[in-house]
This record gives C-alpha cells, structure tokens and sequence, in this order.
C-alpha cells in the first residue's frame, strides 16, 4: 500500500492536540469558539496560537507547535493512524545544519558526537539546566576553535602525513588493547560514550593534529620568550613553604594514646604559661624550644623546619598559613599535643629552572590562543541559535 505521510511536529501532551480544563471559558451553546483572551506558556515562553474551546477542552493546531519541537509525527491517510518518533532520533533532525563555517555545514548527527565525547571526557554525568545551556555553548566554541585550527594550518601549510596517520593508529590500538582488543573497545565507545569508533577516530584525529600545529606554529618560541614570562609572572611560582620552629606540649603518652582530660589539661595550662612568656620576653623562643618541647628531632633546631601543606597535620597547617611571620598569638592543637609555633619565613620563591617546562608550555599554548581567535575572526560562522536551545544529548 503506497502511503502518503505527512510530516508536522507536535509536543507530548496529547497526540495531536493539547487538552486544558474550561470549565469557566466555554461558549454559552457549547460550539466550538475562538480564545483570543487564554494566554498559554510553553517552557516558560508565551504561546502565540489562538486557541478554540470545545466541550471542556481547548485545542491547539499541531502546526502551531512547531516552534516548540520535541516530537516528529508521521500520519498515515490509508490507515488513518498518527505514528510518533522522538525528533532527535529522527533523519530530519540528524541531517538538520546546526552551524556552518564558511561553506561547511555541521550536522546535528556530528554537534550530538561530539558533545557525548566532551561529557564523557569532562565526566560529567547530568547537569543542571543552567549547566547544560554553558555546556552546549561550550561545545559550539570547541567547533569554532576547530574550524580555526584547521583554517591557520591551511595557511601555513601544514597537513597530515603517512608518517602521522601511522602514529595516530597505533595510539588508537594502544588505547584498544587495554580494552582487550577492538570489539570491546568498539563496544565500550557504544554503550558507554555513545559514539561509533568512526566518530571516536575523526575526534582524535583533531586532537593529534591540532597538537601537531601547536608545536610547528610555536617553533619559534625560545628561552628568552620564557625568562620574559617568569619575571613578568614571579609571583605564579611561589610554592606555599613556610620555614617554621615549634614548642611540642605532648598530650599523648609512649603508646600514642591520649592523656586522662585531667592531665591533658595541666599540660594546656603549661603550653599557655610558656607562651605568654615568650609574649612578654620572659623567654627567648630558642631557649624555651630546648627547655619544654617534647619534639626531640626539632628542639634544637634553630633554623626551624620546611612546613607543606602535605608534610605537616591538617590543623597545624591552618594554624600557620594565615599567620604573619613571628609567633603565633595562639596554641594550634593536633593530636600529638599542643603547640608554640614561630613563623619565621613565608613562601619559597621556586628557581626558574624548576618551572622552566611548565613556562614552555604556557607561553607556546599563549602564542596559539593568539593565532585561533585571529583565525577565528578571519572564518564566515553561523550558528543556529534555535536549534542549539532545542538540543539535548541523544
């Protein structure tokens, strides 16, 4: 049977028209009647269709819903019968141009690839609405920037060769194998990403070239462009080190184990006495270090000791990390007791040498910035607003 279809869109509230009580709006002879006075809204957005009343209902023409997709309906005149198939799954929808740069137009099937892609390798599993909405614009500006990758290493010359399709594979196989070969790498990248391993190849392809480009196109930087950025940015390569002495007041006895509270606080008592002595110069810090600490390895230290955040107990390092340098006005306890502690220098400058790769990489990743918005300014980019708010991950 040769079936004619009729291709219109609709919203999910009804199958083909949308039901609302009217109890209080409907004619006074119950025959159908225009309500140009009934305002509807649709996901937060006004309705501009004039509804008609008719026996408790109001009915709203399904080619007036087109502005608000969501399903694709096919009717059937021979059977008289309405099928209806999620828009995004449908061929209209995949084929739909979401954006075009220059003459190249980006398919919704391609922007849906790619934007699983991302989610998987942000690790984002949901998101919130205002989540989503920064998220689909991030991944139209990853396209752009794309497309302007490409641009700049047209014109510069630069393009793939056999020598990298080769490499790029024998990454991809890498990868493979610790899936445990191709069909479970196949089958992780359909059920667990949602995306063919064709989909999976192109994006890595860009990824290897667009990392080819950054390093032909950076070529030139070199180490005075470096030195410039470290002593323009010196304050970005101080590491939080605090050079520390302490007095420990131990609260637990030989086998780690806490002190009763009773004796725990004749030692709190004493702590305190021994730092307002060296508030008020009764003693110098120094001296009461080697008469009252019970940290034998520091006691005699004078110079103090190299305090990190990953070195030392959570509550001491809040103790010391917003304190001035000098003696802090306060006892830090931590579980091995109480504590006097004397700041005596703060934040280590890191040398040039040490940091030198990390500057590399900034600088070169700076200069290429540069180069995609030029490229970027240079590209004829039209984005379809209207489908992208339509869009959801499919």
């Amino acid at each position: 049977m040769k079936k004619r279809v009729i291709r219109i869109i609709c919203v999910l509230l009804s199958v083909c028209t949308m039901f609302l009580s009217t109890e209080n709006v409907l004619a006074a002879d119950n025959t159908p009647e225009l309500m140009e006075n009934i305002q509807i809204s649709i996901n937060s957005k006004e309705f501009d269709s004039v509804p008609i009343v008719y026996n408790n209902s109001i009915y709203i023409k399904i080619s007036d819903l087109v502005p608000w997709i969501s399903m694709e309906a096919y009717y059937d005149v021979d059977e008289k019968k309405l099928y209806l198939d999620n828009f995004a799954n449908s061929n209209s929808f995949n084929e739909s141009v979401v954006m075009t740069i220059g003459d190249y137009p980006i398919t919704m099937s391609s922007f849906n690839s790619f934007a699983k892609w991302l989610r998987y390798n942000s690790g984002i599993s949901d998101f919130s609405i205002t989540g989503f909405t920064n998220f689909k614009q991030f991944v139209v500006d990853q396209i752009i920037e794309a497309a302007s990758v490409y641009y700049i290493a047209r014109v510069n010359g630069l393009e793939m060769t056999s020598k990298n399709y080769t490499e790029l594979k024998e990454q991809i196989a890498l990868v493979a194998a610790n899936f445990g070969g191709k069909e479970d790498f196949y089958s992780f990248l359909s059920n667990e990403v949602g995306i063919s391993y064709l989909d999976y190849y192109c994006i890595q392809e860009y990824y290897y070239f667009r990392d080819m480009v950054v390093e032909k196109l950076t070529e030139e930087s070199n180490e005075t462009a470096y030195q410039e950025y470290y002593n323009s940015h010196i304050t970005q390569f101080q590491k939080e080190n605090i050079q520390v002495k302490h007095i420990l007041f131990q609260t637990t006895d030989e086998n780690g184990v806490m002190l009763p509270y009773a004796q725990k606080k004749e030692v709190e008592e004493q702590a305190l006495e021994v730092l307002n002595g060296i508030q008020t110069n009764q003693y110098i810090f120094d001296k009461a270090m080697y008469l009252f600490s019970d940290d034998a390895a520091t006691s005699t230290e004078t110079a103090g000791f190299l305090a990190t955040e990953d070195s030392v107990q959570p509550e001491f390092w809040a103790g010391i990390s917003e304190a001035p340098e000098g003696v802090v006005d306060s006892l830090i306890e931590t579980q091995y007791g109480y504590h006097i502690v004397k700041v005596m220098e703060k934040r280590q400058q890191l040398p040039y040498y040490e940091v030198r790769d990390e500057i590399e990489v900034i600088v070169k990743n700076d200069g290429f910035q540069q180069l995609l918005q030029e490229g970027i300014k240079k590209l004829d980019i039209t984005v379809q607003d209207d489908l992208i708010e339509r869009y959801t991950i499919y």
